[in-house]
């Protein structure tokens, strides 16, 4: 699995969204963003990169600020994977 580890979600369409490698072969999963402290900003059941997918945003639709962010996939029959991904919104 190919995981982006970066964002640019500042409206060019290139980038503006987190796109996970082959998540559409696990339909069934959950994703939880986390900012630095540890507080989570974001959650989605059944990411699959089209409709359901993280383009930089709270929980609220609101956009977060540049910074790095923390992932826990969770992949049913499939375990939990941890990692990082960073925005980078730069301007329109």
């Amino acid at each position: 699995r190919v995981l982006f580890r970066s964002i640019t979600p500042n409206g060019d369409g290139v980038n503006d969204a987190w796109i996970i490698d082959c998540i559409e072969e696990f339909p069934n999963n959950k994703v939880e963003i986390f900012n630095r402290w540890g507080d989570k900003v974001n959650f989605f059941q059944n990411y699959n990169n089209t409709n359901v997918v993280w383009k930089g945003t709270s929980s609220e639709g609101k956009a977060l600020p540049d910074g790095t962010y923390f992932y826990k996939l969770s992949i049913q029959n499939g375990g939990t994977h941890n990692g990082w991904v960073m925005i980078r919104s730069g301007s329109k």
